[in-house]
């Protein structure tokens, strides 16, 4: 997700969120990106990764919020993007500090119908 708007958006309002796919939020810059979950109707993991796409931070379980005021999930580093998946899915997958994370070409959200595939 480039656009402000989709990266506002993320995954709000869906039911679901299959196996094997999320949403990979890009930044223009590093910064300590905070999500909340206003919307989200499913919890999610959360996952920081830097420049060089090694994963910085992970937020489990971040619970849904139906309404205002929800809290803010932010990294203690910055970071250039962000993936959302499933909650509990990160951990298996693999995405856990540390790691590196390899993104092969991806069809365009509105060609997927569900946002970006990790």
């Amino acid at each position: 997700m480039e656009h402000p708007d989709d990266r506002a958006r993320g995954l709000m309002f869906r039911d679901d969120v299959p196996d094997g796919t999320g949403m990979l939020f890009v930044f223009p810059d590093d910064r300590q990106h905070s999500f909340w979950m206003l919307n989200c109707r499913v919890p999610l993991d959360l996952v920081w990764l830097d420049a060089e796409m090694q994963v910085v931070h992970l937020f489990e379980h971040a619970p849904p919020c139906p309404e205002r005021p929800c809290p803010s999930y932010a990294p203690p580093v910055e970071a250039r993007f962000v993936i959302e998946v499933a909650g509990g899915r990160a951990r298996p997958a693999g995405l856990v500090p540390g790691a590196r994370v390899s993104v092969s070409a991806m069809p365009a959200a509105a060609d997927a119908g569900t946002g970006s595939r990790t």
